[in-house]
């Protein structure tokens, strides 16, 4: 942390860049699960989780997801371990990204280190040549 003066006060500042992504078409963030809340590390953290916030834009885009996730694994699939949880239990993101419906996806990471090699994961988009504008 550093200190700065903001609006006359003196306040800490954390360093390092805020972490989200837009790519997809729902906005992501990485989260770390404490219990049963969801923390979002605005700047240097990292998250064992991806977080999916509801979408104005496509209404129940969360569940949908949830449901298609569920449907999958329910054949055979290996998917990701994912839950629905309330929009309530997150801290970390401003309450306007929130606003869209009751509940985020959390969907638990897996394409990360097995030991000193990094787990390289494909989505099915990229398994069938559809990445770009083409995934959707």
């Amino acid at each position: 942390l550093r200190l700065e003066r903001v609006h006359g006060f003196e306040a800490a500042q954390p360093e390092g860049i805020v972490k989200f992504s837009l790519a997809g078409v729902q906005l992501k963030f990485v989260a770390q699960a404490d219990g049963e809340r969801l923390t979002v590390p605005g700047r240097m953290g990292t998250g064992r989780c991806i977080l999916k916030v509801p979408s104005e834009r496509y209404p129940g885009l969360p569940e949908a997801e949830f449901a298609a996730m569920q449907l999958a694994r329910s054949i055979g699939v290996e998917t990701a371990d994912c839950r629905l949880v309330p929009v309530e239990a997150v801290d970390g993101i401003p309450a306007e990204l929130l606003a869209h419906g009751p509940t985020v996806l959390v969907v638990d990471r897996f394409d990360r280190q097995a030991g000193d090699e990094r787990i390289h994961i494909e989505d099915a988009g990229q398994i069938v040549g559809a990445i770009g504008e083409r995934k959707y």
